[in-house]
Formats: C-alpha cells, structure tokens, sequence
C-alpha cells in the first residue's frame, strides 16, 4: 500500500476558499481585480490531486502527561521571601542596581526591587553568577562587559560596565502536593481523573498539529510548483509602502527612528533597503496571488451581498487582562483576581488577531539576537497558510 495520502480537491478548495472569504471581507479591498493567469503559472494537476506524505498525530507517552502535569504544580507556585540567606543558583532574588561607565549612570541601567532568577540568563554575562553566593543585605559591585551584540541599546554594546548590587531578598518557592492541587484546581475527583483528562487534552493537540502541518506541508508543495510571472504594478506598490509604514510603526514603538532599525538590519545601504523591501513584498504577494489563481479556476467567490449571520460590539475598554491556568485555554481568572507571585512559563504569539505576517515580522525583529529564558516556552502561531509561508 503506497505510504502517500492523497489529497482530495476538497481539501485544497476549502483552503482556497477560507482565503476567499477573508478577501471579499477585507474591506475597500479592489486588489488583484484582474485575470490572474497572466500572473501566475500553475498547472491544475498541481493543486488538485496532490499527494504528500501521511501524517500522523504523536502518541501520547506517559512521560509526557507527567510533564504537563509538572508544568501544571509550577505554574501554582507560591513564593515566601526570606530576608536571610545566602543566594545560590535557581533562587529568585529581589534586587536594587545601579550601572555606571566610566563613573557615570547610562540610560536603563538603574533598577530596584527587580526579580532575577539566578540561572535563568535573562541578564548580561556574570551578573546573575556575581549575585550567586552574596547574601541577604550585601551589596556588591560587578565588573561585567556588554555583549558585542546589543540591539536593545546599541550604544552599550561592546562597553565595560560596573553594577552595584544591593541583595534585598530571596524568594523560595512552595510547589503544591498533586493531590491538593487536584482538589482545589480542578473539579476532578481524585488524581487518576485528572490524568486522564490531561492526556486526553494532548492527544486533541497532537491530532490538531497533525491535521494544521498536513495543511501546511500541503500548501508549501502548490506554492513551489507555482510561478509567478510578475506582480501587478499597483498591489506592489502599496504593499512595499506597507512594509515601510510598518516598519515606522515599530520603529516608533521602539523609541526610535527608521535610521536606527534601518542600521540594526544592515540596510543602511539605500539599495540593500529597497531590496529588503522589494523581496518582503514579493513574499507578502506571492501566496496571496496563488490563492486567488485557484478561486478563480474553480471558480470560488463570496456572494456580493454576503452577509456576517451575527455581529457583537465589544468594548475593549472595559476588558481587563486575563491569564490562562492550566490546563485549558478557558480556565481564565483576570489579573485582579490573582493575589499570589506566579510564574509564566509559557508564551504564544500568533493564533488570530496578532499572527498576521506584519506581527510576525515584529515578533521576528523584538526575538533577533535574543533567546528565550530557561524554563520558557514560547509558541509562534500563524494565523492563516498564506502567513505562514510568507514566514518561512
């Protein structure tokens, strides 16, 4: 039996379709109003009938509940501070800081009653090691040096730096019994339950991750097969002109200038950013110009008259942020009802309304040079096909 899965035109026309829906809805939206065949090359045997390798969804091991369930009692962590104590490797402490170069104090280098994991990297090279060892009540200076790299402040990369360091607390840490915290954070009846409700909820997101790369896989092959001719003269335009626009945006959210972002990408170089902005338009377009090629050869289109069944008016203003427990996304609680220390150990960017490609590249310019901390998880989640492989 071949190990290839053959995709049905349903499955490719659905997709197409989904895009279809999201364009007629754009609104004042006129783009690609025109034959796309003389855009875009693409045989028909190359996205009806395509066939990709079968994917299927992970099973689940118990090693794998188990961790969830680690994740879970961490993440209902409560923290005491200790006012003695020597600081060692893992403990959260409780800081003052004040960073000098060449006996002056330079912007972003004073901080107080700021927490630091020790270990966590989160800092600059040795200044979570100098803390190790220091305890409660002592100050100590720290003789440390920039990265060479330092796109948060360009200006301090590369420098010698000293902080005087003031160790105020230690926070330690009180990880709950499984038991008790079934009890009071879930309405399972006893730990057997929960951990049957745990891997069940895991083996519903193996089978979606399953299901969402086929469709990626799927996507990624039509798009290569495809050749695109050349870009309408108008849609480039006003797409580069978004890509500089968004580009401003983060600039201004930064508390900088286009100049400055300009020289942290390397494109200083007037044609290396036109290049830049030329081939970011290009694969902003590409997808999109795919997607409309095939609704027009099968003829996929949104009424004119096409109406939303229902519309609701929220008003953002009266939303207070709200954080997910574990283990699903609904167990909520606002941020006034949560009166203890916790950590965050998980971080998602993307899914819906923040997982469009100007997102992404926003996402992709905060992330560039930077890691993420031990102990973090951090999910990147497109919100369409067409985002994702603009991203790729």
């Amino acid at each position: 039996m071949s190990t290839k899965k053959r995709v049905l035109i349903g499955v490719v026309i659905a997709v197409v379709a989904a895009a279809v829906i999201i364009i007629a809805f754009n609104v004042g939206s006129k783009a690609y109003n025109y034959d796309m065949t003389e855009y875009v090359k693409l045989a028909k045997k190359d996205y009806i009938g395509v066939e990709i390798d079968k994917v299927k969804a992970d099973k689940v091991s118990d090693k794998e509940v188990n961790e969830q369930i680690e994740t879970s009692l961490e993440s209902a962590t409560t923290t005491k501070e200790k006012k003695k104590g020597t600081a060692k490797k893992g403990n959260v402490v409780v800081i003052d800081y004040k960073g000098t170069m060449n006996g002056k104090a330079f912007d972003g280098g004073t901080g107080s009653d700021m927490e630091v994991e020790l270990g966590s990297g989160s800092m600059i090279d040795g200044f979570e090691d100098g803390i190790i060892g220091m305890k409660v009540g002592d100050s100590k200076t720290l003789n440390l040096t920039f990265p060479k790299s330092y796109p948060a402040n360009p200006d301090l990369a590369g420098k010698d730096v000293k902080f005087k360091v003031t160790l105020k607390a230690i926070k330690v840490k009180s990880v709950p019994d499984l038991e008790e915290y079934v009890k009071e954070n879930t309405d399972y009846d006893s730990v057997k339950e929960y951990k049957a409700s745990v891997k069940k909820d895991l083996e519903k997101q193996a089978k979606e991750t399953a299901i969402s790369t086929a469709k990626n896989t799927l996507w990624s092959q039509i798009v290569t097969k495809a050749e695109i001719k050349k870009y309408p003269e108008k849609e480039m335009k006003e797409t580069k002109q978004q890509i500089k626009d968004q580009l401003k945006s983060y600039a201004k959210q930064q508390g900088t200038d286009v100049k400055t972002i300009r020289a942290q990408l390397g494109l200083s170089e007037k044609k290396a950013y036109n290049d830049y902005v030329k081939s970011q338009a290009e694969s902003t377009m590409k997808s999109d110009m795919i997607f409309r090629y095939i609704a027009q050869k099968q003829d996929l289109e949104a009424d004119e008259d096409a109406v939303y069944d229902e519309e609701y008016t929220i008003d953002l203003s009266s939303l207070r942020p709200t954080i997910a427990f574990p283990h699903l996304p609904e167990n909520t609680k606002t941020i006034d009802e949560i009166t203890e220390d916790i950590k965050i150990d998980q971080v998602v960017i993307g899914s819906c309304t923040n997982g469009r490609i100007d997102d992404m590249r926003i996402t992709a310019e905060v992330l560039k040079g930077r890691h993420v901390a031990k102990g973090m998880r951090c999910i990147v989640i497109p919100a369409t096909q067409s985002i994702y492989m603009q991203a790729m």
